[in-house]
């Protein structure tokens, strides 16, 4: 028989309050439907008797003035154990003290007798688009329960989520067997890569290429974003690798991401002898050495 302070973990100091909440959150631990460990049952028990005599007044009284032996004679719990109570309905029934029911009812969500089980959770992996993830949205999901039904269940996505993230659904997952709250819904999410898009936390970034004329002479262009199709102005003179920041087109949390064009000219393809002349008066045009910066 251990010490029900020890049990606890508490000192002798320690007030009811400080007392409950180490009962609570070792009955949580060990309980029978949470822990199935061998020895949790018997510590579960232990831990009962230990809050059926320092969660009453008069009991802990008892035991700090005369120690375990004021519970040897007339105060044994069932089966002859001092801090065996377990067939009680709660400590301090019938005198004003806490009840067992009530704490185990607030954590398990019924009583400490016939507590209802709560059901098994579901993990999922469940495949989202990047669009969705840049601009949030819903995603239907086919659930198969434990008895066999399907169920569809509508899954909202904020913008913003990453792949790898889990979003719990409360209350969605498997119903326990005799009733009571059904466990969680944990949907792991899996983004692949956008085509054209890049995310870099809650920016975008995109690719445009351009005609050499128009990174030269500048040029308006209609260009898609996540929002719909946005017009910007390329100024003149851009060089290859040149960035622009459209602002808000990108991912859409609160406040929104930028979208980040990066500029590239692409040569014509292929070579003809009309292009000869125009080349010539390309090479007329570099004052400068384009690699008088390249040493090491």
């Amino acid at each position: 028989m251990r010490n029900p302070y020890d049990v606890l973990g508490v000192s002798k100091t320690a007030d009811t309050k400080e007392i409950k909440k180490a009962y609570k959150q070792l009955a949580r631990k060990y309980h029978p439907d949470i822990n199935d460990t061998p020895g949790a049952a018997e510590k579960f028990k232990e831990i009962n008797g230990a809050w059926e005599v320092l969660g009453d007044k008069k009991k802990r009284k008892m035991f700090d003035t005369y120690g375990t032996a004021s519970f040897k004679e007339g105060a044994r719990g069932p089966g002859g154990n001092p801090f065996d109570f377990s067939g009680f309905r709660g400590a301090g029934a019938g005198h004003g003290g806490p009840n067992m029911d009530d704490i185990l009812g607030s954590m398990f969500g019924g009583g400490g007798r016939g507590t209802p089980r709560v059901g098994r959770d579901i993990h999922v992996t469940m495949e989202v688009s990047p669009m969705i993830s840049f601009t949030g949205g819903t995603k239907q999901l086919r659930i198969k329960r434990s008895s066999g039904i399907q169920d569809t269940v509508q899954v909202k996505i904020q913008a913003g989520v990453s792949d790898g993230e889990v979003l719990c659904l409360k209350g969605q997952g498997h119903p326990p067997n005799g009733g009571g709250p059904c466990g969680n819904l944990n949907l792991r999410l899996k983004i692949g890569e956008h085509h054209i898009l890049r995310r870099s936390g809650k920016n975008l970034e995109m690719e445009l290429p351009l005609t050499i004329g128009e990174s030269l002479r500048g040029k308006s262009l209609q260009i898609p974003s996540v929002t719909g199709e946005i017009k910007v102005t390329i100024p003149p003179n851009s060089n290859n690798g040149t960035k622009l920041r459209i602002k808000g087109k990108g991912v859409q949390t609160v406040p929104a991401g930028d979208l980040v064009l990066i500029l590239r000219p692409q040569l014509p393809t292929g070579r003809t002898e009309m292009l000869e002349p125009a080349i010539e008066m390309f090479e007329q045009e570099y004052c400068v050495d384009v690699r008088v910066k390249l040493h090491l």
